[in-house]
């Protein structure tokens, strides 16, 4: 099983406590943080030395369009070199994701992509 390394984890833990939240691993490694307005943040140990950055949330509008359009955000960001990933669960809720480095994992790379998460959410609600 995939784990977070040192650093990463020392991220996750600060990242946590500025937020006021507790930071408790799941039995997979990974850490799930629940906002209640904007969803769920979950971040993922996988292979390699990366790990997956995601936020997931209930759409608060239900037209047809929303996830062929949620779908067509999928992009590729030239600034951080990163795909920005984007689907649906199967439970109906929207998913938008990165894959990083953990060697990269530092509060600030954390906070622009939750930002990044954060504003895709806006519009799409």
């Amino acid at each position: 099983m995939a784990s977070l390394s040192s650093a990463a984890l020392v991220t996750v833990e600060t990242f946590a406590g500025a937020m006021g939240l507790p930071a408790r691993a799941s039995a997979d490694g990974s850490y799930a943080f629940r906002f209640a307005r904007s969803g769920t943040l979950s971040i993922t140990p996988a292979s390699d030395d990366r790990v997956v950055m995601s936020l997931a949330w209930m759409p608060e509008r239900r037209d047809a369009s929303g996830p062929r359009q949620l779908l067509a955000a999928a992009t590729h960001d030239p600034a951080t070199g990163r795909y920005l990933h984007t689907g649906m669960a199967p439970d109906g809720s929207f998913v938008a994701a990165v894959n990083l480095d953990q060697r990269h994992l530092d509060l600030p790379t954390l906070d622009q992509w939750l930002r990044r998460l954060l504003d895709l959410r806006s519009a799409f609600g």
